[in-house]
């Protein structure tokens, strides 16, 4: 073990869990919006819960633009299928 000058032990610079924060969880997380699900049904599914949820959305103020994104994706695909029942009729 390397011990510092002063004879203590370095200390790690985060102790915990790593961060799930992620290229693949964020794309599980916004595929889930995309699709119609609720916020917290998504977190589900991305493997979150929607308390880091909302401390990621503070931290990474980007992440607004991609759920906003994903979330108007599903409204427009729902109002494609209205559309299309619609004219079934």
């Amino acid at each position: 073990m390397v011990e510092l000058e002063n004879g203590q032990l370095p200390v790690p610079a985060r102790a915990g869990r790593p961060t799930k924060f992620n290229d693949a969880t964020l794309d599980r997380l916004c595929a889930a919006l995309a699709d119609g699900m609720s916020i917290k049904s998504a977190c589900v599914v991305a493997g979150i819960g929607v308390t880091t949820l909302a401390d990621w959305r503070e931290e990474h103020p980007e992440l607004e633009d991609r759920l906003a994104e994903s979330r108007e994706f599903a409204r427009q695909k729902a109002l494609q299928a209205i559309k299309a029942a619609g004219e079934k009729d």
